[in-house]
């Protein structure tokens, strides 16, 4: 009997994907995958609906079952949206691990939303009159990087030191957001 080694580049990608026995145990795996804590709250929250709706196991579920959930709940174009995104998800990632032979979730279409964006951005005026009147130092230039840098809250809230620099009459802040994304923000001093 003989043994043969083999050297691999990248030993992690060599590994085959984890495997999951249940329903639930799939459905940890796929949450694993994200880094961002939200987007697991949000997706485990509709995988949870949609297993408890359905009453069977993810490869019983059957197209038209999807189509029926989705059409039926209720609220917003935008709810609709992230429930098919997640389970889109949910049952692509299945499917590519070896544990669902078929992706039902390809076929469905995910909803279009109205961007309101433009709805809800504070006018100037108000931002400015909001980082006067907070008394308190620290807030007043929390207030300010996140309205001049167009920063989101955890953005903000994951900034350190090391992520600040001098530039000039202005600063410079390296954002880790999201996505993963990392990016820089000019900040000028107001």
């Amino acid at each position: 009997m003989s043994t043969t080694l083999v050297l691999i580049d990248d030993p992690v990608e060599a590994l085959p994907p984890a495997q999951a026995d249940d329903d639930a145990q799939m459905v940890r795996l796929w949450l694993a995958r994200s880094s961002s804590p939200n987007t697991r709250r949000n997706y485990e929250r509709e995988a949870r609906r949609f297993l408890a709706h359905v009453g069977k196991p993810l490869g019983s579920v059957r197209m038209g079952e999807l189509q029926d959930y989705l059409a039926g709940l209720p609220g917003s174009s935008a709810t609709v949206a992230l429930a098919a995104s997640a389970l889109k998800s949910l049952f692509t990632f299945a499917q590519e691990v070896g544990f669902l032979r078929f992706n039902i979730g390809a076929a469905v279409k995910v909803p279009p939303i109205k961007n309101t964006l433009a709805e809800r951005i504070m006018s100037e005026a108000d931002a400015l009159l909001m980082i006067r009147q907070e008394p308190i130092l620290r807030n007043r230039v929390l207030l300010t990087v996140l309205y001049g840098g167009g920063l989101r809250i955890s953005e903000v809230c994951g900034l350190r030191w090391r992520d600040l620099a001098v530039r000039d009459e202005a600063g410079q802040a390296t954002v880790f957001g999201k996505g993963g994304k990392t990016r820089v923000v000019l900040l000028s001093a107001a």
